[in-house]
């Protein structure tokens, strides 16, 4: 399969739209990690939902500290983090949840 390309005004777009709630300068990393590197999928949505929930999990969870640190599996980590990285998500989308966000989702 091809590798895609998606422009950075396109992405900017689908971000804005799809994820009002996500602060700006996590907007612009995911933006930046989406436009400049080709893509395996076509779809700018999957990429766009790929790129963020990876985001979330290495930069604003313990999930890289569970594996080094404390010296969890990759799956386990990712189990420990999963609700914490739904929450973040989901925020960002603007998609109701938990009334309580913390400083670290809002930005």
């Amino acid at each position: 399969m091809g590798k895609t390309y998606f422009t950075e005004e396109d992405v900017r777009a689908h971000v804005e739209k799809h994820m009002p709630n996500c602060p700006g300068i996590y907007r612009l990393a995911i933006i930046a990690r989406v436009s400049r590197n080709p893509q395996r999928h076509k779809r700018l949505g999957r990429v766009v939902g790929s790129i963020a929930t990876n985001y979330i999990r290495h930069e604003l969870t313990d999930y890289e500290t569970l594996m080094h640190v404390q010296g969890l599996s990759r799956s386990k980590a990712r189990k420990v983090i999963r609700a914490e990285v739904g929450r973040i998500f989901s925020f960002w989308r603007g998609l109701p949840g938990p009334k309580e966000q913390s400083d670290r989702e809002m930005g």
